[in-house]
């Protein structure tokens, strides 16, 4: 009986061994916490696409592509391509544009360079040439291929600049 003991004890002390660790490495590691990342851009081009006017010319819908370069946190190694449609409504001042913005260069505190892509939404006063926005990370490629998150994005369209802050995981 002794000699019995000896021999199931390891037994079971490996098998609750191994039955702890696959339940450690099958257990995700809680997330970090995102990183809020913040700076500024500049409007760099666009690319006007076909323009539909309806109602009397109270509502006007532009195809567009806009170019803009990043700096601070995000650092643009080419101009950012946001392509949207947006619709005007004249009488009222105000336009929104829904699209996608493809973003190539780097983020702080990850080496190497990359590409994110976003769907945006934007709203801008005309009375005042403002516009605000956010965009939602939906995919990332080389180094930032596992970055997820959404950007906070004001513009002044007088001046063609906006500053931007991020919160972003997988940073």
């Amino acid at each position: 009986m002794l000699r019995r003991t000896n021999v199931l004890l390891p037994r079971v002390l490996v098998a609750s061994l191994t039955a702890v660790l696959i339940t450690a490495l099958a257990t995700p590691a809680a997330a970090a916490p995102p990183r809020e990342l913040s700076g500024t851009f500049g409007l760099v081009g666009s690319e006007p696409g076909p323009e539909r006017i309806v109602g009397n010319g109270k509502v006007v819908f532009i195809e567009s592509v806009i170019l803009a370069v990043l700096e601070g946190d995000l650092v643009s190694t080419e101009p950012n391509r946001e392509q949207s449609i947006c619709k005007t409504l004249v009488h009222r001042g105000t336009t929104r544009c829904h699209g996608t913005v493809t973003f190539t260069g780097t983020v702080a505190g990850i080496e190497g360079e990359g590409t994110l892509t976003s769907r945006t939404q934007l709203a801008c006063d005309l009375s005042t040439y403002t516009c605000t926005g956010r965009n939602v990370v939906v995919q990332g490629t080389g180094a930032l291929a596992g970055v997820r998150g959404q950007t906070a994005i004001t513009v002044d369209l007088s001046t063609g600049t906006g500053t931007y802050t991020s919160s972003l995981t997988g940073t």
